[in-house]
């Protein structure tokens, strides 16, 4: 008999986060697969800063979907795409090759400044053309009447982030549209908005970003719900 599989394509907010003691057995992903295993097997091919353009490239699909033909893919994606930024990501490589006494100085001044440059220049990792692409790209490498599909949306961030990053919270709602739009677009996929159930003062890390336990077994419980409701209907009509 065929494994039945679940892939999470994702960025750091699936992942541990050791240093603000988020270990493995907390992450939403630990808590999917002991919910679902021996049926299924999860994969989780969650990387550190990933977006959807970079996930899109065909290689990384090749390697983190398209070689597993899981059942059911979870995307968890659009915070690094969507964050305001004070440097483009070409901007951020030329800093860090700089020597410290002239690298340390530009981000101190830039960081003290962050919400008006941030107001000024609108900048961020991937644009709203390229972040729709990059979620059309991969949905068309998904057999829609094979595999279910799952897009996390993106969860508000904290009001420290909201006053530091000019157009924070306006990003995410405007990403968060875009992943809703395109998924309802797509046959047996679902857009899990989870802005109602994340409390940023209290379900993420004080980077208003990365997701605390509660954080997590929130996630994991929305997950499990919907797919557990999903599947029984699958069998019933069978």
């Amino acid at each position: 008999m065929a494994e039945n599989r679940i892939v999470i394509l994702g960025d750091s907010l699936a992942m541990p986060r050791i240093m603000d003691g988020i270990r493995f057995e907390d992450t939403y992903a630990y808590h999917l697969a002991k919910e679902f295993e021996p049926d299924f097997t999860l994969y989780n091919r969650a990387k550190r800063a990933n977006t959807f353009a970079k996930q899109a490239v065909e290689w990384t699909l090749n390697d983190d979907f398209i070689c597993y033909n899981p059942k059911i893919v979870i995307i968890h994606l659009g915070i690094v795409d969507c964050a305001p930024r004070l440097f483009s990501e070409l901007q951020n490589k030329v800093i860090e090759m700089m020597p410290a006494p002239i690298r340390k100085p530009i981000i101190t001044f830039f960081s003290k400044r962050r919400l008006f440059f941030t107001r000024l220049f609108k900048k961020v990792y991937v644009d709203k053309k390229c972040f729709e692409a990059g979620i059309r790209s991969i949905l068309t490498h998904i057999d829609s009447s094979k595999q279910k599909t799952i897009i996390v949306g993106i969860a508000p961030t904290n009001t420290v982030n909201a006053n530091r990053s000019y157009g924070f919270e306006a990003n995410i709602m405007d990403y968060n549209n875009i992943l809703k739009n395109v998924a309802a677009t797509k046959e047996n996929t679902i857009f899990l908005d989870v802005r109602d159930q994340i409390n940023p003062d209290i379900h993420l890390l004080p980077d208003g970003i990365h997701l605390t336990k509660e954080g997590h077994l929130i996630i994991s419980k929305m997950i499990i719900n919907h797919l557990n409701n999903s599947l029984k209907l699958t069998a019933m009509t069978k």
